[in-house]
This record gives C-alpha cells, sequence and structure tokens, in this order.
C-alpha cells in the first residue's frame, strides 16, 4: 500500500493539534506517515505529541518563521506518494482525508480542497478566483465588505458531487500527488502568512496542475483562534494579509495593477470623515474606529512595499 504523507504546521493550539492527531492516527487501513511542524510554540509541544502519539514525527523550528517555511520543512521530512496539509483545527474524519487522497493518487495534475463549513455549520469559502486590483480594492470599502460577507454566508450553489474547477483553494487543507510539489516547488517563504496558498497555486497552474474542490466532502474549520482576536491583534494580521497581497501583485500582476491600487488606497480615504461623524455615536464608535484604522493600515502596506 502506497504511502500518504500529512504535514500539520502549529503554533501553539495544541488542542486543536491534538483533536485533529486523534482521528488520524491511528488509521488501520491505510499508510499513514503524519509529521507536525512547530513553529517555535511557546508552549513545549513534543512532550505532549510523544507521549499521546508515538508514532507521529515531530518537527521543531528553532525559530518562528510563518506557514510557508513550516510547510516546506514539515514535506521535506516526508516520504509519502501523496501529501495532505492540513490546518491543525480541521475536523476531519480518516474517511474524509482518504476520499481526497484517492482523488490525487488518481490524477497527479491535481489539487484538490474538500468543501469547508465553520462549526456552526455555515458554509466557508474555498473556492477562489485569481486576485487582481479590483477584486482586493473591494476589501478597502465598507459597503461592498459587508456585501461580499453576505455573499458568502450564502455559500455555493452548486450541487455538484464531483470536483468542481477553481483559480485557487483556501489552503486549510491541500492534498495534492508528491509530483505536483516537485514540479511546483516549495511555499514562497517571502509570504510570511496569507496569499502563499494562492502564489503557489499559480505557479502550479502556469506547470499544468489545476485545483478543485471535492463537492462530497465537507470538513469543519474551527477559525475561533482567529475570530476571538482583539482589534489589535486583528488589525496586525491585515497589515500581513495586504503585504503579502502586494509581494503576489508585484509577482503575478502586470504594474498597472498595484498603481490602481494605490490609486484606490486614495479613494478609500474618502469613507474616514463618514467614520469620524459615525464614531460619535456611542453604539457604532467600536465599529467605526476600528473600520477607520483598516483603511489605514492597508494605506501604509501599499506605500510600504
Amino acid at each position: 500500500m502506497s504511502l500518504t504523507s500529512v504535514v500539520i504546521p502549529t503554533y501553539n493550539g495544541w488542542d486543536f493539534t491534538e483533536q485533529l492527531l486523534a482521528q488520524l492516527v491511528p488509521l488501520p487501513d491505510a499508510a499513514l506517515d503524519v509529521v507536525v511542524v512547530d513553529d517555535k510554540s511557546e508552549l513545549d509541544l513534543s512532550g505532549k505529541v510523544a507521549r499521546r502519539f508515538p508514532h507521529v514525527r515531530f518537527v521543531t523550528r528553532s525559530v518562528n518563521g510563518g506557514f510557508a517555511r513550516a510547510v516546506n520543512e514539515g514535506v521535506a521530512a516526508t516520504r509519502g506518494e501523496v501529501l495532505a496539509v492540513l490546518n491543525n483545527d480541521l475536523i476531519v474524519s480518516a474517511a474524509q482525508l482518504r476520499v481526497l487522497v484517492d482523488l490525487a493518487r488518481a490524477d497527479h495534475d491535481l489539487v484538490v480542497s474538500p468543501r469547508l463549513a465553520y462549526p456552526d455549520g455555515r458554509p466557508a469559502k474555498v473556492a477562489h478566483r485569481f486576485p487582481t486590483a479590483t477584486r482586493d480594492a473591494r476589501d478597502m470599502f465598507v459597503p461592498t465588505r459587508v456585501l461580499r460577507r453576505v455573499a458568502a454566508g450564502r455559500g455555493p450553489s452548486s450541487e455538484e458531487q464531483g470536483l468542481v474547477p477553481t483559480d485557487w483553494v483556501t489552503g486549510a487543507c491541500l492534498v495534492f500527488h508528491r509530483s505536483v510539489w516537485e514540479r511546483v516547488g516549495p511555499l514562497d517563504v517571502d509570504y510570511r502568512m496569507y496569499s502563499e496558498e494562492v502564489d503557489w497555486q499559480r505557479r502550479a497552474r502556469a506547470v499544468g496542475v489545476r485545483s478543485a474542490v471535492a463537492e462530497a466532502v465537507t470538513v469543519v474549520h474551527d477559525e475561533s483562534q482567529g475570530a476571538a482576536a482583539s482589534h489589535e491583534a486583528q488589525l496586525r494580521r491585515l497589515g500581513q494579509v495586504w503585504r503579502s497581497r502586494v509581494r503576489y501583485h508585484e509577482l503575478h500582476s502586470a504594474p498597472r495593477e498595484l498603481r490602481r491600487l494605490r490609486a484606490l488606497s486614495k479613494v478609500a480615504l474618502t469613507q474616514v470623515p463618514l467614520l469620524r461623524v459615525a464614531a460619535l455615536a456611542p453604539r457604532l464608535r467600536s465599529v467605526a474606529e476600528y473600520e477607520r484604522a483598516r483603511v489605514d493600515v492597508i494605506r501604509r502596506a501599499l506605500v510600504q512595499r
């Protein structure tokens, strides 16, 4: 039986990691090679993994280097024919993973993801089009952000149970044949966090590899750690998101795309006076101040690159 390697990058979050490993280890009817990569957690996770899951291999990074470095080191430590890169906050059964692995084993030009759902059952967006300045700019304006959130909550309309092609899939659960990794290369470590999977799938498309969603498989993605973050932490993450978006456009877009983004960021500043007025209302103050800070974070990210 051919070997499947699972790479799980983690930073703290032991409860999530333990839950995921408990679902995957052991799998009596599958040859599974599981590697947990600890990106310099504040907690000592190696002992916890060794005691609870002695067959899981554990890689400890000496410095915190971000998602891409953790994944690259994890893949380098594996030997399986099929690779599955999983966020540690997934709830995925052995049977679900097996469906995805079988798809990747049968098609060496495929990166496949399951459908994703939040713990309360709401669908999460998985299939995406490659970024453009216009699409990214929608995140700068309050009305378009609200409309996008409403649309995302409706979930996909497709009733298909096969593979649904798309430009790129969310990187929470990526399954593919090892030959894909060998052709595309590792994740770009200059994306410290966010957009690295977009860049990787863009490069994959250039060598004939396509991305798709397996509609028959739905996996729960518990993003509660990020959702519970303070406004300050959310703004720091937003800065990382936009610095990564700028890098993506520098590598994959025409120069006019970045010029358009920077021009639109100046237009977005026109929201600031209205947000200041909104902040005068006690019930709106917190939201208005946060939205005003978002505009400033995005503008600075675009200027810094």
